[in-house]
């Protein structure tokens, strides 16, 4: 069984890989471990004209862009590293993959290209209004792919 379960940070996504061993650990599954790197818009994508021309009263520095790139950078691969660890610890075969974009497309594209027997996310549980204006990653995916999805709640 491949089961393709999306990784950061965040205190439900670790919710939802011990949820996921916990209700597979009879199966010999494989766990493609699925971190994203999102893209955010930088000060210079913000700051900047529609001609690329910095206005005066930016006050901007390149190298807080890449210190911002590289702190998510490192977040990602700390999740990874953590999630790695805990499937060893439980004798769980792992794979780990680190891509950039929208977390909500590259999960689908992902399940797209691995072809998973299950795919897993948590959720944040936000209510109806924050789910409206920021959307979410878990709804997107449960609606726009075609392989079965498990949503672990963290409340």
């Amino acid at each position: 069984m491949k089961v393709l379960i999306a990784i950061d940070s965040s205190i439900s996504s670790h919710h939802a890989l011990e949820q996921a061993l916990l209700l597979l650990n009879l199966q010999k599954a494989c766990f493609l471990l699925l971190s994203v790197e999102e893209i955010v818009a930088a000060p210079s994508m913000i700051a900047s004209s529609p001609f690329g021309i910095m206005t005066e009263n930016t006050n901007y520095n390149i190298y807080d862009e890449i210190e911002l790139t590289h702190q998510q950078e490192k977040r990602n691969l700390t999740a990874l590293d953590w999630a790695r660890e805990f499937c060893t610890k439980f004798d769980i075969e792992s794979q780990s993959i680190l891509e950039i974009g929208d977390p909500k497309h590259i999960i689908c594209q992902v399940a797209q290209r691995e072809k998973p027997d299950l795919i897993v996310v948590g959720s944040e549980g936000r209510g109806i209004l924050e789910r409206a204006l920021l959307g979410s990653i878990s709804d997107y995916v449960l609606h726009h792919t075609h392989f079965p999805v498990l949503v672990i709640r963290n409340d």
